[in-house]
């Protein structure tokens, strides 16, 4: 067995901090929020080297799954706006 930590070294030599559980839920009730969340995102996410990079890697990760719940969204409307569409122009 090696004995390497789980703690990621950034390039400066530093150990990134750990996040503690009241500061996730804080994160997680800030996002709660509409509209602060997209702002607080893009502060947590852009910020360079200042911040937690924890932190900016949830924000990083959760612009993603934002993206991708989009686009799925938008192919359910289309295809259930196609089915309602198509039924609706039937003549009897």
């Amino acid at each position: 067995m090696s004995n390497q930590s789980n703690n990621r070294v950034d390039t400066s030599g530093n150990l990134a901090p750990v996040t503690s559980v009241g500061e996730w839920v804080v994160t997680l009730l800030i996002l709660c929020i509409p509209i602060v969340n997209l702002i607080m995102l893009i502060i947590w996410a852009c910020n360079n080297g200042n911040g937690n990079p924890n932190r900016a890697n949830f924000s990083k990760a959760y612009f993603i799954m934002m993206a991708i719940g989009i686009v799925f969204y938008i192919l359910i409307l289309v295809m259930f706006g196609g089915m309602i569409a198509a039924a609706g122009s039937s003549t009897y």
